[in-house]
């Protein structure tokens, strides 16, 4: 049974909510993303690296279509490690785990 906690005296969230959001600030806290940046002027304000008009999404995008990281390097050469590594952890924490539930029991069969 998972337990509720009142925040703010109004809103009930489920605690593993709140421990959710509590490690994400703490991420963002601990670890300085300081390569993405967003300007408004720039691809739409949307989270980039380093200024570049490289998104976090396309960087992202790019780790799934280039599996040989040194390919990647040699065709986007402004990318290093770093980018790839804060544009990771960036995208992550904006994922939520979260658990469905069906209303009829599904099967699967092999």
């Amino acid at each position: 049974m998972i337990g509720y906690a009142t925040v703010l005296g109004a809103i009930a969230l489920p605690l593993n909510a709140i421990i959710k959001i509590i490690e994400i600030y703490q991420t963002r806290l601990i670890m300085k993303l300081d390569r993405i940046t967003s300007n408004p002027a720039r691809m739409n304000g949307q989270p980039c690296i380093r200024n570049l008009r490289l998104t976090v999404r396309r960087v992202i995008e790019l780790i799934a279509t280039y599996p040989d990281r040194q390919e990647l390097y040699q065709e986007f050469p402004e990318l290093d490690e770093e980018d790839i590594f804060q544009a990771l952890v960036f995208a992550s924490t904006y994922l939520d785990d979260r658990q469905i539930e069906f209303s009829e029991p599904y099967e699967t069969s092999a």
